[in-house]
């Protein structure tokens, strides 16, 4: 994707793969955030949080991220070939005041389009028991 997507800080960012290829599947990479699975295909779900994503052949996922670390941020398929075919983008958070204003609805009052790319951080005391779960969960000694 040559223009690259922009986030702004604490937007809930969505992104749907879509995996339009017969014959492989695309392990998806983001650097800089981990991604809730929140939809494969047309049906919701709530998945675990990761940073690479395996996209079968034919199939759509959806993920989720709250942007809360600023950078330009390497988004690509893990496979070489693909890679070097294109299939690489940047996410960048925007610093352009006007841009997140207008896309957190602060300022704009006449800004009544439905936004469905951007939705709330979820504080802490709001998340499903099983996101608590798994922030409670320690790594394995090594």
């Amino acid at each position: 994707h040559d223009s690259g997507i922009e986030v702004c800080q604490g937007d809930r960012v969505w992104i749907t793969y879509i995996s339009e290829t017969p014959m492989e599947g695309h392990p998806m990479h983001l650097h800089g955030t981990h991604q809730q699975l929140i939809r494969i295909n047309k049906d919701d779900v709530l998945g675990p949080m990761k940073d690479t994503w395996f996209v079968p052949k034919g199939q759509s996922i959806t993920v989720a991220f709250d942007a809360v670390n600023p950078g330009a941020w390497l988004l690509h398929c893990h496979i070489g070939h693909h890679v070097n075919e294109g299939m690489s983008t940047v996410l960048t958070y925007t610093s352009q005041f006007s841009k997140c204003a207008k896309r957190h609805n602060l300022w704009y009052k006449k800004y009544k389009e439905a936004n469905w790319n951007w939705t709330r951080v979820l504080p802490p005391p709001e998340w499903p028991e099983t996101w608590k779960q798994l922030w409670k969960k320690k790594p394995l000694a090594l």
